[in-house]
């Protein structure tokens, strides 16, 4: 889908960049600068669709981050990864952020886009005659601004804990396009509390599946809700939106006959189990095939039967490569939202209810579409068991998505006692379950400009 620019919006990227890589603290020197007498201002509802529907800032939003900070892969030689910080995130050390189009940076810039929108939105009457569009605009920006906030709470806060949700720090809220507002981070409960607000919000107003799926959906704000929810621990409620998400939309690719296993790319851009289009928005090197393998305890749990083994991986010499992309791409990684997620979701959520007879529904639902015709269906005597399963498919399922952290910091709150190991050379590093270091170091530039406390 090509960029909607019909109106010239150099207004967006070139001023928001600035803005949002600061976190709008409020600085002189960049309140001093003269507009461009060029721009053109936003002021009609199909402009602020089309501020809405720029897809290089609206859906480039995933996190290099999170995903350099899992256990989906290793790198193949550390030293190569010197240059642009990329080694502190990859030990868990203190972030060095060279490049300001960053994991804090993007994903605030989307921030200010769709709070630009709703600001603008203000001073538009609705009406009958604008009443589908004005809704669909004002819930696109309410989404876009709860799926950035909660990419931003899994890199930089403390996984969801309801003991301390209201003394550990969030990150900040913006809720307003003026930059003169300084930044100060939340508590982890609010934090959360507006994620939910906006995508409950947003799906009141947006319509049950969209013109494209860049565009937000009802649809899309289920699974949003779905998938925070899950991070909270909160199984009832994300049982609940998993399983209005999948009435609305439950469509499943058959891995047998709907794509080609051997492709260097099996997997088309916008395919049918997409419910909303994103991917990664940062450049870390860690997210590049040439610097990492995966993980060769993961590859080992496909079994030969799975069709998966194939349409993922790509070998690399003794290793292999992750191909599996909803990207049209073997390098272009997907950071949106998909019905097999939410299959899992749902999954699980029955399982941890006791479900079980559920939760192995859907399970076998999936995994049909998932092995070649000699698979059998998955029988378990208990709710414990068919848990472990489910957690096993969606690692197996939902790799380089960038949720894999997401799900260590909320497991190890379960207590599945997940550590992650780093090797290089002679040196060793570990990240213990609940480590301080599960949060994220923020910019260095931000935490200096703002005030707001470093993690």
């Amino acid at each position: 889908m090509k960029n909607v620019t019909t109106w010239g919006i150099n207004l967006t990227l070139a001023t928001v960049a600035v803005l949002s890589v600061l976190v709008f603290a409020g600085c002189k020197k960049y309140l001093d600068k003269k507009a461009d007498p060029q721009l053109v201002v936003p002021s009609t509802l199909k402009d602020i669709q089309a501020l809405l529907d720029n897809t290089d800032e609206m859906n480039n939003i995933g996190s290099g981050l999170a995903h350099g900070s899992s256990d989906d892969f290793f790198a193949v030689n550390p030293h190569q990864l010197l240059n642009d910080g990329t080694l502190q995130a990859y030990t868990w050390q203190h972030v060095l952020y060279v490049s300001t189009r960053n994991d804090w940076s993007i994903p605030y810039n989307t921030v200010y886009v769709a709070n630009l929108a709703l600001d603008l939105l203000k001073d538009i009457p609705q009406n009958a005659s604008n009443n589908a569009d004005y809704k669909n605009a004002k819930g696109s920006a309410l989404f876009f601004r709860s799926f950035c906030f909660s990419q931003l709470a899994g890199l930089y806060a403390k996984a969801y804990d309801e003991q301390t949700s209201n003394v550990d720090l969030g990150i900040p809220i913006r809720q307003t396009s003026d930059y003169n507002i300084p930044s100060v981070r939340a508590t982890v409960k609010a934090t959360y509390e507006q994620i939910l607000r906006d995508a409950q919000e947003a799906s009141s107003l947006l319509p049950d599946h969209p013109l494209h799926v860049t565009r937000p959906s009802k649809a899309a704000a289920y699974a949003l809700l779905a998938r925070t929810y899950l991070n909270m621990q909160n199984y009832d409620s994300a049982g609940i939106y998993a399983d209005k998400c999948l009435q609305l939309k439950n469509d499943l690719m058959d891995f047998k006959t709907e794509i080609i296993a051997s492709a260097s790319a099996p997997f088309k851009m916008f395919n049918k189990e997409t419910i909303f289009y994103a991917r990664l928005g940062s450049t870390w090197l860690l997210n590049i095939n040439t610097y990492v393998r995966v993980d060769t305890t993961l590859f080992s749990l496909y079994e030969m039967n799975d069709i998966r083994r194939q349409a993922f991986f790509a070998s690399s010499g003794s290793y292999r490569t992750f191909k599996g992309n909803y990207t049209g791409s073997s390098g272009i990684r997907f950071t949106g939202i998909a019905t097999d997620e939410i299959y899992l979701i749902r999954a699980e959520c029955f399982a941890r209810k006791e479900n079980n007879i559920l939760a192995l529904n859907d399970l076998n639902k999936l995994l049909k579409h998932r092995y070649d015709a000699s698979f059998q269906p998955i029988y378990t005597s208990s709710s414990n068991e068919t848990l472990n399963i489910i957690l096993t498919e969606r690692r197996k399922e939902l790799l380089y998505r960038t949720l894999r952290w997401m799900d260590i910091k909320r497991l190890n709150k379960d207590g599945r006692n997940i550590i992650l190991k780093r090797v290089i050379g002679a040196n060793s590093f570990t990240l213990n379950p609940n480590d301080g270091r599960y949060a994220l170091t923020i910019p260095d530039e931000v935490v200096e400009l703002t005030g707001m406390q470093q993690n």
